[in-house]
């Protein structure tokens, strides 16, 4: 833990891993951490994680996020794991508390959106996504919003922000005061239904209809429009698959001219015309706040 006097500490560990710390709590996001340290990326490995826990945050149930390896390892260390609540009876959304509960995990928190857990000096607030689940009815998804001694985190993790509405009602829950930072995911152009959901499918689907329902996250205009109802002084985009240990678990490796590198460009250099600091996050990095 941090001492008291220090300031509240983030550390991103790689895509869509982050610690928030402070001297009275630790707050881990989807865990999916490397193994092995060396002196590129991975500056934070699975042994820089803290002894124990409080809450492990997991937002979905798709592979880059729930970890089962990463999360057996942890087992011993975690207070309590906090996750979404499914929708019975469908096949392309299972429980993730049946699965946690496999794991070996019996402190598991299911929230609702909107739903509030109070942190020690804050509040973690479960908040609903849309997007990156082929439009499947998958209720099995949440962002976060983290508020600890003083300092806002919003963490909107693969969201298709197709609806401003959607972020203006959640920008009047989560208060007015501005982020200190958003974390958004922006793998515009995903994969076809079939590549996760395929097994899942009572009936294969059209081609036309394969094609067409992708794992996709946000635009440079639609996460843009987040900020214009969730304002923010940092805006991060992550969960890009681009560290070289998740290539095995997404098979990604996108060009300079990939579109979801051209979009994840134009929506940082937008932010940065307006005075927001702005990156596209790859590796690890640590912060004070």
């Amino acid at each position: 833990m941090l001492s008291s006097f220090a300031a509240t500490r983030w550390r991103y560990f790689g895509h869509a891993c982050v610690l928030v710390q402070s001297a009275d709590v630790a707050v881990l996001v989807d865990p999916t951490t490397a193994w092995e340290r060396d002196e590129g990326e991975a500056n934070l490995t699975f042994s820089d994680l803290p002894d124990f826990v409080d809450y492990i945050v997991l937002s979905h149930a798709h592979q880059d996020h729930l970890c089962a390896e990463v999360l057996v390892q942890l087992r011993p260390r975690v207070g309590r794991v906090v996750i979404p609540r499914h929708s019975p009876g469908n096949l392309a959304d299972p429980s993730m508390k049946l699965v946690l509960r496999e794991l070996g995990f019996n402190d598991v928190a299911v929230l609702d959106p909107l739903d509030v857990i109070a942190l020690p000096g804050g509040q973690l607030m479960s908040l609903p996504f849309p997007g990156e689940h082929c439009d499947l009815d998958v209720a099995t998804k949440q962002c976060i919003f983290l508020r600890i001694k003083g300092r806002r985190f919003a963490f909107l993790v693969d969201s298709d922000a197709v609806d401003p509405q959607l972020y203006r009602r959640m920008g009047e829950h989560v208060g007015n005061a501005k982020m200190d930072a958003v974390f958004i995911g922006m793998e515009c152009h995903g994969a076809p239904l079939t590549w996760l959901y395929g097994p899942l499918l009572t009936r294969p689907p059209q081609r036309k209809d394969d094609d067409s329902r992708r794992l996709n996250g946000s635009t440079c205009e639609r996460a843009w429009g987040v900020l214009q109802q969730i304002p923010s002084a940092r805006a991060f985009v992550y969960a890009m698959g681009q560290e070289r240990w998740m290539r095995y678990l997404m098979g990604l490796e996108y060009q300079p001219d990939s579109v979801q590198i051209a979009e994840s460009d134009r929506f940082i250099a937008r932010c940065r015309d307006t005075g927001i600091e702005a990156e596209r996050l790859r590796g690890c990095r640590e912060w004070l706040f």
